[in-house]
């Protein structure tokens, strides 16, 4: 993936982060090796989570992957971020996240 595509991948991850959680700082990170199966995963750390992307999975994805694959990892971080690092990795509060970021995210621009 060209540094460009990357750059435009972390700006859109970080804008969407910061519509949910703006107190959260998000760090996207790029590997070249597999993360056990997953094009991506989310770590995370009170106040900033670290989303990390397998490049050479990321490219072959669709666009649509690549999005949901995004906003999935993103809502880890805002449920936990919320309620601790106890809860289960898609339960409700999970869910909750999840909803609230493609609320966002899926919002028509005002005018």
């Amino acid at each position: 993936m060209k540094s460009r595509e990357r750059a435009r991948v972390e700006r859109h991850a970080k804008r969407a982060c910061a519509l949910v959680a703006p107190d959260l700082r998000l760090i996207v990170c790029w590997v070249s090796t597999g993360l056990r199966g997953a094009f991506a995963e989310c770590l995370a750390h009170p106040g900033e989570a670290y989303i990390v992307i397998d490049e050479p999975l990321f490219d072959l994805a669709t666009p649509d992957d690549r999005e949901d694959t995004i906003r999935h990892e993103i809502a880890h971080a805002i449920a936990w971020r919320r309620h601790g690092y106890s809860i289960r990795p898609h339960g409700r509060e999970w869910l909750r996240a999840r909803a609230d970021l493609d609320r966002a995210l899926d919002a028509p621009d005002e005018v």
